[in-house]
């Protein structure tokens, strides 16, 4: 099944896909609520999406960006949203951080990646500048660093 419609939230909206039948979801989805895929089921993101709550996958479920879509990052002084859960992300979209609303004067801060898998470690390769960051498909680590 695809959707193909923008999907706007609020800071209190949870779009929670519960089902079993995967789902390609091709709109932008946008706003400040969260993203939860549960049901046993696949999500593939389409759509450049800019939503900035947090997405949850839980066991069983699985997260797919494509390699057409992709996902923002947005950064404050305190926190960022995250993908969270036990469930499987495929992730080949392109990540962009932004950071306008970080004010600190001083000090920095380092994206990390952190899979959970060692089989499917990835190394990024982002490209930073004041506002923003880019995330372009990530590339298989190199065999000495696994």
């Amino acid at each position: 099944m695809a959707l193909a419609g923008k999907i706007s939230l609020d800071s209190k909206t949870v779009l929670n896909y519960r089902s079993s039948v995967a789902q390609t979801l091709a709109g932008v989805i946008s706003g400040a609520g969260t993203v939860t895929v549960d049901g046993l089921s696949t999500v593939t993101l389409t759509g450049l999406n800019t939503y900035t709550g947090n997405t949850t996958v839980p066991t069983g479920n699985t997260l797919a960006l494509s390699s057409t879509g992709g996902m923002t990052f947005a950064l404050t002084n305190t926190a960022a949203n995250k993908i969270t859960g036990a469930g499987t992300a495929t992730l080949d979209g392109t990540f962009t951080i932004d950071t306008a609303a970080v004010t600190n004067a001083t000090g920095s801060w380092t994206p990390t990646w952190r899979p959970s898998r060692p089989l499917t470690q990835w190394l990024p390769e982002p490209s930073i500048s004041p506002t923003t960051a880019s995330h372009p498909r990530p590339r298989p680590l190199p065999p000495r660093i696994r």
